[in-house]
């Protein structure tokens, strides 16, 4: 049975042992140890599930379309030498491309699917994911665009990225792009939150203990290698805040406007 934790509405699966004898004990939404984060890293979705994000928005009252809130800013340069900003900014790419695939016009989704091409080709993976992509190129270039079609594909996405990026890329990339990920999602949930005016009914889904601390401590084991020091520190200080916010159950206004604040600040200089 799939242990499922929610990283951000990010999904955290592993195979366990089917027990007969004992139920596996109910997830809460939003908790997660560092140590499960650990032990499945190598198996985690980096992707948000468009679905599941849908799912879990309108459990909170919030019925709007993502893709709106998208910043339509200039694509990064994926091709560059420093590879640990190219798998950041991959999992940034990857959540936006999810969140506008309702909303976002053909040549918008064209021009990001063929920037996580060129993403994917610098971090060294294996061909499943080209042909993938390649596939979803076809499905957004066709003479009608079926999105319903390409919600489905793009949910299906995930499970052909990690093994991948595991074999042909290694494990290092893995938290980079899940880092990407998790913070442009944080990022635009928060700014829904705010044009919405939906602060209370959005508190739960800020709810995250322990992730920003796997991100701090493979920082802290990797960091001094990938990043410079001010990068680094910069990071550390940014999760350290959003980490205060994560424990809680319940945000004020003004807390959520600061993880918007700290969440735009951080994704300005990675």
């Amino acid at each position: 049975m799939p242990l499922i934790h929610m990283l951000f509405l990010l999904g955290c699966s592993t195979e366990q042992p089917t027990s007969t004898s004992q139920p596996e004990p109910k997830k809460e939404f939003g908790k997660v140890d560092v140590a499960d984060l650990e032990q499945v890293a190598d198996e985690i979705e980096v992707i948000p599930s468009p679905l599941k994000m849908k799912k879990e928005l309108s459990k909170a009252g919030i019925n709007v379309k993502l893709g709106e809130h998208v910043s339509q800013r200039a694509l990064p340069d994926l091709g560059m030498e420093d590879k640990s900003r190219v798998a950041v900014n991959t999992g940034v790419l990857l959540t936006q491309l999810v969140l506008t695939v309702e909303t976002a016009n053909p040549e918008r989704l064209v021009e990001v699917l063929k920037a996580l091409k060129v993403g994917f080709t610098t971090l060294q993976t294996g061909n499943d994911i080209q042909i993938t992509l390649d596939d979803l190129l076809s499905t957004v270039q066709g003479e009608s665009l079926d999105r319903e079609s390409l919600l489905g594909e793009l949910d299906l996405l995930s499970s052909v990225i990690v093994p991948e990026l595991k074999s042909e890329a290694g494990t290092w990339a893995v938290p980079l792009i899940q880092a990407g990920a998790w913070l442009e999602g944080v990022n635009i949930i928060s700014k829904v939150v705010q044009n919405e005016k939906k602060y209370k009914e959005g508190e739960l889904l800020f709810h995250h203990p322990g992730i920003a601390p796997y991100f701090i401590r493979y920082l802290n084991q990797a960091g001094k290698e990938k990043f410079t020091a001010s990068v680094v520190d910069q990071t550390i200080e940014a999760l350290s805040k959003l980490d205060e916010f994560g424990k809680k159950k319940k945000l004020s206004q003004e807390e959520i406007d600061q993880v918007q604040k700290i969440t735009a600040e951080l994704m300005s200089f990675i």
